[in-house]
């Protein structure tokens, strides 16, 4: 295969081709010579050349290197596109004939090889224009989802290895209840309880409390639903991710509009009592039944 070095590249504005942070150091160690001195496939610096032409909002980063024989190879390219990756474009040194495309399309078409390999430019051009697309709103919405669900879930978990508190207190004042805790943390002192630890008692629980009020407090399936919307279509999804209704942004249900109303204002992995959780600025998690 044919080797060019970074020179060629370097043609496009600074916020379509970007370096990674392997890159960035070794720019600032050869300075004026850093073009010159990094190596990379031609049959990749021409796919490259050609997709930052055709693909105006496509943005490509070079993520990594390889050392062999005194000699620097950039081997790992990321395609985005709004902050969201496409797919990546990999080179193995050991298998010096052909280019690899990776995205989660390819993945979804070959399960096992889970990649596209080729030494043909009109193939990986291809390919590139078939792969490197932005997921469907659907398919994105289920994966957010499941990101959404992982969150949450890890921040119940979170809760609730801080609660030592909770626990130390409510051994202290066994049979009595957490809600009755004004009532009983004098006699709770008088038992051994800590009192430097009320006011961090207070806040735990409170924090606790908070994400169980929407999720409940052992799964999240079936205890709400998910919302997904994207420019004017807003998707409703369960927790097992199958869709159960859509709506247009602007004539959402009542149900719906209120809470998504009320989380957008929050920040993201953010919950509000009794209402639900903002994962991100287009996913949010509203508690209760879904009604049409």
């Amino acid at each position: 295969m044919e080797i060019t070095t970074l020179e060629g590249l370097y043609q496009h504005p600074t916020n379509r081709l970007t370096l990674g942070k392997e890159l960035q150091y070794l720019e600032r160690i050869y300075g004026d010579s850093f073009c010159e001195k990094l190596k990379i496939p031609k049959l990749i610096a021409d796919l490259i050349n050609s997709k930052l032409y055709q693909h105006s909002n496509h943005t490509i980063e070079l993520e990594s290197v390889h050392e062999q024989m005194a000699k620097t190879y950039v081997t790992n390219i990321v395609v985005r596109q709004a902050g969201e990756v496409l797919g990546y474009i990999r080179w193995e040194v050991y298998d010096f004939d052909k280019v690899l495309l990776r995205s989660k399309t390819i993945e979804k078409k070959l399960v096992r090889k889970r990649h596209i390999s080729s030494a043909s430019a009109e193939r990986l051009s291809k390919e590139y224009d078939t792969h490197f697309k932005p997921e469907e709103q659907i398919s994105k919405a289920k994966n957010l989802v499941s990101s959404t669900i992982q969150a949450m879930k890890q921040e119940h978990s979170r809760q609730m290895s801080l609660q030592s508190p909770v626990k130390s207190f409510a051994r202290s004042l066994v049979p009595y209840l957490m809600q009755n805790i004004d009532n009983y943390k004098e006699l709770a002192i008088s038992n051994g309880y800590d009192p430097d630890q009320l006011e961090e008692l207070h806040t735990v629980w409170s924090n606790l409390t908070l994400v169980e009020s929407v999720i409940g407090d052992r799964d999240i399936n079936g205890s709400g639903f998910f919302v997904h919307v994207e420019g004017d279509t807003c998707l409703v999804l369960d927790a097992h991710k199958n869709k159960k209704g859509a709506h247009y942004s602007y004539a959402l249900p009542e149900q719906i509009g209120r809470a998504v109303g009320m989380l957008k204002l929050t920040e993201n992995c953010t919950f509000i009592r009794n209402v639900g959780y903002k994962y991100d600025s287009s996913t949010y998690f509203i508690a209760g039944e879904y009604n049409e």
